[in-house]
């Protein structure tokens, strides 16, 4: 084998291990939306994270919400995540409150060694009685790592929230506590009541 043939072989092995990585660290992006939407263990959600995982959320528009949150480690992490009663049958039973979806678009991946800087665009859709709104859009400025078992984690998933439906504008940003999420479940299903006797009449 010729110098030029092993340095081939080495480029495509690089490439190979990069293509390698950034679809490992692409899955983990989905894998967090998948378990924010519809993930009930949280110990799931903490395997999202490094044990000193950071999230951190700051609004930076005026439209944005109130302030933001900053958890640390998986006890915080964990905390935040059940807030809602997410491990609770009711948090997820029909009507309980409006569908969401958490889409991450336009992934850029920059990946250095076992460290990766990740920027992707947030847009939240959510179910309303008219049709489908946009619920929230912000920015995601993640650093991922790759850890020993070789699944890549995050280190730091920093969201810069720059748009929120009204009711949003006004709260912080954080998961509501079981007070909170009654009162909005109660909200939704008056709302969409009256839009069904709307459009009834």
């Amino acid at each position: 084998m010729t110098t030029g043939q092993e340095e081939r072989i080495r480029a495509l092995e690089e490439q190979m291990k990069f293509f390698l990585d950034k679809e490992a660290i692409i899955r983990t992006l989905h894998e967090y939306v998948h378990v924010m939407e519809t993930g009930r263990d949280v110990d799931q959600w903490n395997d999202l994270f490094t044990k000193d995982g950071v999230w951190k959320g700051e609004p930076i528009t005026s439209t944005a919400g109130s302030r933001g949150d900053r958890l640390e480690g998986h006890k915080q992490l964990g905390e935040w995540w059940l807030r809602a009663g997410r491990d609770k049958p009711e948090f997820w039973a029909p009507g309980a409150g409006p569908a969401m979806h958490h889409n991450v678009v336009v992934v850029d991946v920059r990946i250095d060694g076992d460290r990766a800087e990740v920027q992707s665009n947030l847009l939240i859709t959510r179910e309303h009685p008219d049709g489908p709104i946009i619920f929230g859009i912000g920015v995601w400025n993640d650093v991922l790592v790759r850890c020993p078992d070789g699944k890549w984690r995050f280190k730091i998933k920093y969201l810069q929230r720059t748009g929120a439906i009204p009711e949003f504008q006004v709260r912080p940003m954080t998961t509501p506590d079981p007070k909170e999420q009654a009162t909005m479940t109660e909200r939704w299903r008056r709302d969409l009541e009256a839009s069904k006797a709307k459009h009834r009449s």
